[in-house]
């Protein structure tokens, strides 16, 4: 389902490619708790604008990547809906079959997540 939903910001990009903006389709950040590393994931979340500078000495584009935030710039077309936002989930160094939810996350969200996995199954 991750690879499904990076690929629709993928193809968000190439629609609004030449705008600037970017939307980054799969960001990581990563913790460590309890001596475990924690490789949380983010989708379709932050903002870029991408300033053309130019070509080097070798002719190679120089660009600078400026960070916009989490708000999409108004003259740009909304992406694609992203079915896990607002769940925050990560897997663990190691483990990269598995996919782990915050203990935190309300009920209402862990509601989210098991429509969407019983659409996933049918």
């Amino acid at each position: 389902m991750i690879e499904e939903i990076k690929d629709a910001f993928k193809e968000y990009n190439r629609s609004i490619s030449g705008s600037g903006y970017y939307l980054k389709p799969i960001h990581y950040a990563s913790k460590s708790i309890e001596g475990k590393k924690r490789k949380y994931i983010y989708l379709g979340r932050y903002w870029w604008k991408v300033l053309y500078l130019g070509r080097d000495e070798r002719g190679k584009a120089k660009i600078r990547w400026v960070y916009l935030g989490k708000n999409r710039p108004s003259n740009l077309p909304e992406p694609p809906t992203n079915p896990l936002e607002g769940v925050l989930f990560y897997s663990i160094e190691g483990d990269s079959e598995n996919y782990y939810i915050e203990e935190k996350e309300s009920s209402e969200t862990l509601k989210k997540i098991a429509d969407i996995l019983s659409v996933q199954r049918k």
